[in-house]
């Protein structure tokens, strides 16, 4: 699905129609990214649910009144290398710069990574494009940028209408930038103007300056809209959660019910020796250190099991396993995720985690009763059992591949047309959604090298 000011191009089985004036959850409907990294042409991530016919339960989000729902949760399929990674790291690309620019030096440097295996794209320009909404309205945002300036900019919202409005846009136009501004434009527009430089974006900038007319599609972007990376577990996040004693209890019962033998998490907590830190910094880089970071803790979480004779055992994160470590480093930012109704991606779901608890995570998001705020989640995996027993929909399902020159495609399953009983693992893994590594000349490979090795005097 694509949508812009003037059209809606819809995928096929697709709703054509979209009137947002009714929204009342937050959450993401597509993500646009074009000459990033190993991605070249446009590749559009959409969370539109299809019109086939589709177990519902908790999976999809109607919106009252119009055509359209969202779905909940989404799977990114494909081989190491395939550029699943590159996908989370332009959503986060995005998001930081949106919440960073208008602190950036003028002249700083803009981070940047074009395509560089594709000759035609090193020296183009990288966009994004993200559909979200937030307080019954649907916003679109786009931006291009290189390494130097910021190319163009636009923030266009749908409300009861069936066409986009343009809040503000930005073209570079020679040296000068073109802006106009749409009559929902409240506020010092042209102050904001003249702060903005090259390098930093016009909502970044805007809101820097307290703009309350941008504040809501700031919010989305840079609150709302979170990433979590599963190979590095954020267990001081859900450390510190926990030390509340209600979301202790909450983590505990949820790894609980997941068979982990652990009856209770109990944090200590202590205040952090600083004096290291003095010596190391100048003390008005330590003043400024303290004042932005707060009041600093030590923390030490300590995971409680039953011993056979019925004792509290304590024990440490490093006697534990790390599936238990992993699961516990994303209990908090789930819980949080839920609570919030944010949208949470995250890279490599499944490491060190059971497919059978990854199902779990999403039954959780697809349960209106525990998921309330309609949160999503957005994952990358390799794992191809999660595609056995049909336990996702056919539109839950994306993959991607690389070309033979190194360009990343994002393709859903129902662009294949499979049929609803499906054998999907193993169409997937004999190449006929694409997103398989070619192993073929693997033990040829292996065998060259030796027969090289030996000859290495």
């Amino acid at each position: 699905m694509r949508i812009d000011p003037n059209i809606h191009r819809m995928r096929e089985n697709q709703s054509c129609q979209i009137l947002p004036h009714l929204f009342g959850f937050p959450m993401l409907i597509e993500f646009s990214i074009s000459n990033f990294r190993s991605i070249g042409a446009e590749q559009t991530l959409s969370l539109v649910a299809s019109k086939l016919k589709e177990k519902s339960t908790g999976r999809e989000v109607a919106v009252p009144g119009f055509d359209i729902k969202l779905l909940t949760s989404v799977i990114v399929l494909g081989k190491n290398g395939g550029g699943k990674s590159n996908l989370i790291a332009a959503m986060a690309t995005l998001r930081k710069m949106v919440e960073n620019s208008a602190k950036s030096d003028a002249k700083d440097k803009i981070e940047w990574h074009p395509n560089r295996l594709v000759s035609t794209l090193r020296d183009k320009d990288t966009s994004f494009r993200i559909l979200f909404s937030y307080k019954e309205t649907i916003y679109q945002y786009e931006l291009s940028f290189n390494s130097e300036k910021i190319t163009e900019e636009k923030l266009s919202s749908l409300k009861k209408s069936k066409r986009f409005k343009n809040i503000f846009s930005r073209k570079l136009q020679g040296k000068s930038y073109r802006y106009i501004f749409g009559n929902e434009l409240k506020g010092n527009k042209i102050v904001w103007k003249n702060a903005t430089t090259d390098n930093s974006l016009y909502l970044s900038t805007a809101n820097f300056l307290n703009s309350k007319s941008l504040r809501d599609p700031y919010v989305w972007i840079t609150e709302y809209f979170q990433m979590y990376d599963s190979s590095h577990p954020a267990t001081g996040y859900t450390t510190k959660q926990c030390t509340s004693e209600k979301n202790s209890e909450v983590v505990a019962k949820f790894l609980s019910k997941l068979d982990l033998g652990i009856k209770r998490i109990d944090v200590k907590e202590s205040d952090f020796d600083t004096s290291a830190l003095n010596d190391l910094m100048k003390p008005e880089l330590f003043s400024e250190f303290i004042n932005k970071a707060g009041e600093l803790k030590e923390r030490e979480v300590a995971f409680i099991r039953t011993g056979d004779d019925g004792s509290d055992v304590p024990m440490t994160p490093n006697d534990e396993s790390t599936g238990t470590n992993a699961l516990f480093g994303l209990a908090g930012p789930l819980f949080d995720t839920l609570q919030n109704g944010y949208c949470v991606v995250i890279d490599e779901i499944n490491t060190s985690i059971h497919p059978l608890i990854v199902h779990t995570l999403i039954d959780i998001f697809s349960n209106p009763d525990l998921n309330r705020k309609r949160a999503q989640i957005v994952f990358t995996s390799h794992d191809t059992s999660l595609l056995r027993d049909h336990y996702f929909r056919r539109d839950q399902v994306w993959f991607v591949d690389k070309s033979q020159h190194g360009e990343t495609s994002l393709t859903p399953l129902t662009d294949f047309s499979p049929r609803k009983d499906e054998a999907l693992e193993k169409g997937y893994l004999t190449g006929r959604y694409g997103g398989v590594p070619y192993v073929g000349e693997v033990v040829r490979a292996f065998e060259k090298s030796e027969e090289l090795w030996r000859e290495i005097p």
